[in-house]
């Protein structure tokens, strides 16, 4: 990757972080219910796991699904499970109080 194709990389995983999403919805959300406090270590939280990401896209996970084709597809299959999992507990969460 070259260096003009990281920076732009950077910049725009920086700008799509500060659009709103999920993730602002969340440090809103702990804004109006916890305080600053709990607020400063939810967004410092997001923060960590948006490096991970960034680290992780760095370190070229994209290479497994250019050179290894069988990871990548279990790494999607494993990807779609957890998916219908989440999707599986956000519809037996719809009846709770």
């Amino acid at each position: 990757m070259t260096w003009s194709s990281w920076w732009l990389f950077v910049a725009s995983t920086l700008f799509i972080s500060a659009t709103p999403g999920p993730n602002m919805l969340l440090a809103f959300q702990y804004g109006l219910n916890y305080g600053t406090r709990k607020t400063l270590y939810t967004l410092a939280g997001l923060s960590c796991g948006l490096l991970i990401l960034l680290c992780l896209s760095i370190a070229g996970v994209s290479l497994v699904s250019t050179q290894m084709p069988v990871v990548f597809q279990a790494l999607k299959a494993v990807g779609a499970v957890y998916l219908l999992y989440l999707g599986w507990q956000a519809w037996q969460a719809q009846g709770a109080p």
